[in-house]
């Protein structure tokens, strides 16, 4: 069974991949995205992943969160500080590859 790019792309969002938006290949005839679009669109993805620990941080912090409420905020602070992580280095391959074009 073949998918197309679309609905696998609609999966990996909807599996939470920060980076389904990218695409891998260019097709046939087709333009390469500008280089700047996927940084910036880098960028955005990165803020709002920090933006997520920081809501979850704080949502653990309140007291009239239940212990297991607290331990699931917590596993999903260290998924969502994972994502961060992974974002920076996506951000830093995408800018050692810009670099690499320039020369």
């Amino acid at each position: 069974m073949v998918r197309d790019i679309d609905s696998t792309m609609n999966v990996a969002k909807a599996a939470g991949n920060l980076f389904a938006d990218i695409p891998r290949v260019v097709a046939a005839g087709g333009k390469p995205k500008d280089p700047r679009l996927d940084e910036a669109l880098l960028l955005r993805e990165l803020a709002d992943s920090r933006r997520e620990v920081r809501n979850l941080t704080v949502m653990g912090m309140r007291p009239d969160v239940s212990a297991d409420q607290r331990e699931i905020i917590h596993n999903l602070e260290r998924s969502a500080r994972a994502q961060v992580k992974m974002g920076i280095k996506a951000l830093q391959y995408c800018r050692e590859q810009q670099r690499g074009r320039q020369r």
